[in-house]
């Protein structure tokens, strides 16, 4: 994920939809005040595909995680959440190395519904 630090380096200096105005503000605000454990940017020259990384927070279930997204904006943003959000790639304890998150299921006993009441 290249960071990149100006909207020329985007190639976006005529952008003139809502969407993607909000998007570079958005970007901005990311660079300049960059949350824990999250890290975004624009690929390339495309301001409505991100990549982000999640690490998993200390001392909980995704303990020493990585997850890679891609996220794909729509004009609708901020109204509408983007329409695609990939998972990449996975790091973690409980990984496959397909990088699929292993998840025990416990089958418990299920009984079928072998009644029926009328209705009228």
């Amino acid at each position: 994920m290249a960071l990149l630090g100006s909207s020329d380096d985007l190639g976006l200096v005529n952008m003139s939809t809502p969407a993607r105005k909000r998007l570079m503000r958005d970007f901005k605000r990311l660079m300049q005040d960059p949350p824990a454990g999250i890290s975004g940017a624009p690929q390339d020259n495309n301001i409505m595909l991100w990549n982000a990384v999640i690490f998993g927070p200390d001392d909980t279930p995704w303990d020493g995680g990585t997850f890679k997204l891609t996220l794909q904006f729509t004009e609708d943003y901020p109204n509408k959440p983007p329409t695609k959000l990939v998972v990449k790639a996975v790091r973690h304890p409980k990984a496959t190395p397909d990088c699929l998150i292993a998840i025990a299921v416990r089958r418990k006993a299920r009984r079928r519904l072998r009644h029926s009441i009328p209705i009228r």
